[in-house]
């Protein structure tokens, strides 16, 4: 039997803090795609996943139950992606390695017998390097938006909760946000490149 959120943090609460693993579980791959959208790095990526269920474990006794437990983690995920880009402003910069920052974890190479020509993959694989290269143009702000509304599917409402943002600001910045990728992404469509 699948326990909901609300039950295994309960369970959590009353001692069985073994029943975190659950929700960690849940909820692992959704925040770690997050993280590594939001930064563009495996290893930053791992290092938010891991202190987002640190945090979120440590102030579970502060959860209000009369919200959604995913929209609370997300909270605590955009935070922690914000404490992430404000550490990495004070840092110098250093070049990704050849082959490491594009390639998402788990995927294989192969194609299978009956899939797209090889043409093709790599075209959609240009079109993904070039789209996320323009999403992490965008200040950090306005790509944890554009990535829970379009990537998570959040809708305008659920981020604004997640955010703290009032609904008015999450509509603009997403507006601002597709304004600033279609200018970043023009040079690309206008001389017949993959991005539509």
């Amino acid at each position: 039997m699948v326990l909901a959120d609300r039950e295994l943090v309960q369970a959590v609460l009353r001692g069985d803090r073994r029943q975190f693993a659950g929700l960690v579980q849940r909820y692992q791959r959704d925040i770690y795609n997050l993280a590594y959208r939001s930064t563009h790095n495996r290893q930053d990526a791992e290092d938010i996943t891991q202190e987002v269920f640190l945090r979120a474990f440590c102030s579970l006794a502060r959860y209000d139950e009369t919200r959604p437990f995913r929209s609370w983690l997300y909270a605590i995920a955009v935070n922690v992606c914000r404490d992430w880009a404000r550490r990495q402003a004070s840092r110098p910069r250093e070049a990704p390695l050849e082959g490491s920052a594009g390639e998402e974890a788990g995927r294989s190479p192969e194609l299978p017998a009956d899939g797209p020509l090889p043409a093709e993959v790599a075209a959609a694989r240009d079109m993904q390097r070039q789209v996320q290269a323009a999403l992490m143009e965008l200040d950090l702000e306005y790509r944890l938006l554009v990535i829970l509304f379009y990537v998570r599917g959040m809708s305008q409402a659920e981020i604004a909760e997640v955010t703290g943002l009032p609904l008015t600001v999450v509509k603009d910045r997403l507006y601002r946000a597709r304004q600033r990728l279609r200018a970043i992404l023009a040079p690309a469509v206008e001389t017949g490149g993959a991005v539509p």
